[in-house]
């Protein structure tokens, strides 16, 4: 089971819908862009990053385990950056085909990341209605800066400890009808059911009963739950109902790219890979039925992330293994 899972995974967006060997079931569809960028929304330096790196100046990071996520699903990668005015953000909408809001600390209005992502989500909402096709990913913080923008920016969270916690998803009815999970094969979707493949590093969480209060239940889907450490079921994967908008509370990043040996319960088995890279598969196929582009070729290249280096940041025994930092 685990080498076919392996060679499903690998051949997931190379091989035909109707081929076996998918992991991932892709619908023929025409005007595809096979050369999707994706905006990864960049955040203020954790404390325990500005610990270390506090006095070079820095003023945002993104952490690389999100841009290796998306390479390996055929994407490249556009840091978003954060205290720009309007217009930076109205021409960068533009020229990407998505957004991946990654998790963090903080979201409220008093963080850079808090204001460009929700003026970021406000103009791919406006573009979806327009019939402009731009998906947008929340992993953990980034999920739950969704669920408040979504709520009127009513938070609508409440404490809770799932922090280092492996999991299997909970599905919902009807799962299998979404758009997010419609594409798997039953091998994948019964990984994610039956093995603790999900990394969890969050302490706060938004429960159904909270979504439904929070009156945000008729416009999105709840599709999977979890458990937190005191048995707290809480919402743990979702999407909107109109709009090519999801969510996940687990971070699908870490299997694959993150080491630190702190946190001792990221998993790294063969499955737990598998199945992060169909979360990357799906959601840069999402991209691909975008058609924005840059301006000019020169403009491409001078946003890209190519033109950052990396810092080798778990050699300090931080979070993340490396790191992109920026200092405009």
């Amino acid at each position: 089971m685990l080498l076919l899972l392996f060679a499903l995974s690998v051949g997931a967006l190379a091989l035909g819908p109707e081929s076996s060997s998918a992991a991932f079931v892709v619908t023929a569809q025409r005007d595809l862009n096979l050369r999707p960028v994706i905006g990864v929304l960049s955040q203020e330096l954790s404390s325990s990053l500005e610990s270390v790196w506090g006095e070079l100046n820095y003023t945002s990071f993104v952490a690389a385990s999100y841009v290796k996520f998306l390479e390996a699903a055929g994407a490249r990668v556009v840091p978003v950056k954060i205290n720009r005015d309007l217009s930076y953000y109205q021409q960068l909408i533009h020229s990407i085909n998505g957004l991946l809001i990654p998790g963090g600390a903080n979201f409220y209005n008093t963080s850079g990341y808090g204001q460009a992502g929700e003026i970021m989500y406000n103009l791919a909402v406006e573009l979806n209605r327009q019939g402009d096709y731009f998906p947008v990913w929340g992993t953990c913080l980034g999920f739950e800066l969704l669920v408040y923008l979504m709520a009127g920016k009513d938070d609508p969270r409440i404490v809770c400890d799932a922090w280092d916690k492996a999991d299997p998803l909970d599905f919902e009815p009807g799962f299998n009808q979404s758009k997010l999970f419609a594409p798997a094969l039953p091998a994948v979707v019964n990984i994610l059911a039956n093995e603790a493949v999900t990394a969890n590093f969050h302490r706060y969480c938004v429960t159904k009963e909270l979504m439904s209060s929070a009156n945000i239940v008729d416009d999105i889907a709840i599709l999977a739950t979890s458990v937190d450490h005191e048995g707290l079921r809480y919402v743990s994967a979702f999407e909107s109902r109109t709009m090519p908008i999801y969510a996940v509370q687990f971070h699908p990043e870490k299997p694959a790219f993150e080491w630190n040996t702190r946190e001792k319960n990221i998993p790294h088995t063969p499955n737990s890979i598998s199945v992060s890279s169909y979360f990357a598969q799906f959601f840069v196929n999402e991209a691909r039925k975008s058609l924005h582009q840059f301006t000019s070729l020169d403009d491409e290249r001078s946003s890209l992330i190519y033109n950052y280096a990396p810092t080798f940041t778990g050699a300090a025994n931080k979070t993340y293994e490396q790191c992109y930092f920026f200092t405009d």
